[in-house]
């Protein structure tokens, strides 16, 4: 969604705001876990992101990656709209926020990382260097790169994230596009092999995945059904509220967008973008063959 749709949206859902029957109508209020994703943050937007945050906790309440689990698989309870906080690509300002921020709020998080750029995130060498142009940036001209863009967490960073209580997931092994891998045994490296490193390097269990840039042009049947064999849970890049009900491999995510302001991005967390993702839904539940899979159940 381009900046002037999200203006639109904006409007139409300030208008919403009020007339209440009308949002009540659009924007029901769900019992569910919004997920929220982040990505690489930039120091200057630390203390905007920690009002952020703060705002977002006493409004709605942040709970533990573990809980939400529990939640998912029928084993607790919850009232009202909760949240769930994510990171993507395992960038190091990611450490820098739960270090300077989590930790200080009791927010616990998932951090979704490419054991590939872990491993060679202290030695920025040539090859390193091309799998972030091409594929964490996807295919960016190099020279509109800066040092921070290079500036990912090692495995230390990894094993103290996990030391205090945060959870540590597969984001790929390369951070590769799913949907244009054509050979299997790559792809499933990519997918398989990329929660086994994890393990034996931190010495945890990995048991989610999220998919790079996860829009569905970005993956495909033969991705999710190794993803499915892997992992009990995918976290995709699609907004919206996560119900008890919700595919445990189709978990919607509303990604923040510090620049936009404290009440653009508290608005998502009242379904301003849902309506625009519902479609998007569907379109996933084709690509995992869900529909197919309820037709025969069904029948």
């Amino acid at each position: 969604m381009n900046l002037i749709q999200k203006k639109i949206y904006f409007s139409v859902f300030r208008f919403f705001k009020m007339a209440p029957i009308l949002k009540l109508f659009f924007c029901p209020k769900k019992t569910g876990v919004r997920c929220l994703l982040l990505h690489r943050i930039n120091l200057d937007d630390l203390a905007p992101l920690r009002r952020l945050l703060k705002k977002m906790d006493d409004s709605f309440g942040f709970i533990s990656p573990a809980d939400f689990f529990a939640y998912l698989r029928g084993d607790k309870m919850l009232v009202g709209s909760k949240l769930l906080l994510t990171f993507d690509d395992g960038f190091k300002s990611d450490r820098i926020v739960a270090d300077q921020i989590l930790k200080e709020l009791g927010i616990n998080a998932v951090f979704f990382v490419c054991p590939k750029i872990v491993e060679a995130a202290d030695k920025v060498s040539p090859e390193f260097k091309r799998i972030v142009q091409n594929n964490v940036f996807n295919g960016i001209e190099p020279s509109l790169l800066t040092t921070k863009d290079y500036d990912f967490m090692n495995w230390e960073d990894l094993k103290a994230l996990a030391n205090d209580g945060h959870t540590i997931g597969s984001h790929t092994w390369t951070h590769q596009r799913l949907s244009s891998i054509k050979d299997v045994n790559e792809l499933r490296a990519e997918v398989a092999a990329s929660r086994i490193d994890l393990e034996t390097k931190l010495n945890i269990k990995v048991n989610c995945f999220s998919y790079p840039f996860g829009n569905n042009q970005s993956i495909n049947a033969l991705a999710y059904e190794i993803m499915v064999k892997h992992y009990d849970y995918c976290f995709t890049g699609l907004r919206g509220v996560n119900t008890v009900s919700v595919r445990p491999h189709h978990l919607f995510r509303d990604k923040i967008e510090i620049e936009a302001g404290d009440e653009f991005n508290l608005n998502i967390l009242e379904g301003m973008m849902d309506w625009y993702y519902w479609l998007k839904k569907r379109e996933l539940n084709k690509i995992s063959g869900d529909e197919l899979s309820a037709g025969r159940n069904q029948g």
